[in-house]
């Protein structure tokens, strides 16, 4: 047996670069939903997402404009568990502004703690009640 058959070639490792690409971009948690008799799968929402959503003052966040920002959120953050893709559209976001605010608020708000963003965001724009 001679030394060159039993060379063995190592795989080049990737760079981190590669590595960090590779991995999934966002993370994801499962929200069961009884009043829409339904498991959804909330994902983090992207950079650019956020700074859709996120007012330039949250000092200055409205109470009505803290509800609308959940419902952004639930747009953004909803995917169906199975395909992985969104399930709500800006089309729908007039309707989740009829849903009741108990489901809408608990979906925003996880949605925002899914991408890295407390309570106390949305929190911010409910105001003293």
């Amino acid at each position: 047996m001679s030394d060159e058959s039993a060379t063995v070639t190592e795989m080049p490792r990737k760079s981190a670069r590669d590595r960090i690409l590779a991995h999934p971009r966002a993370k994801r948690e499962q929200l069961e939903i009884p009043e829409w008799e339904v498991t959804v799968e909330l994902r983090s929402m992207s950079i650019a997402q956020k700074g859709e959503v996120m007012p330039d003052d949250l000092e200055g966040l409205t109470p009505k404009r803290g509800l609308e920002m959940l419902c952004d959120v639930v747009v953004f953050t909803c995917c169906d568990p199975e395909t992985h893709e969104p399930i709500f559209t800006a089309e729908d976001l007039n309707w989740l502004k009829s849903e009741p605010a108990s489901i809408v608020e608990l979906v925003g708000n996880k949605g925002l703690e899914v991408s890295g963003l407390n309570e106390q965001a949305g929190d911010e724009g409910k105001g003293d009640s």
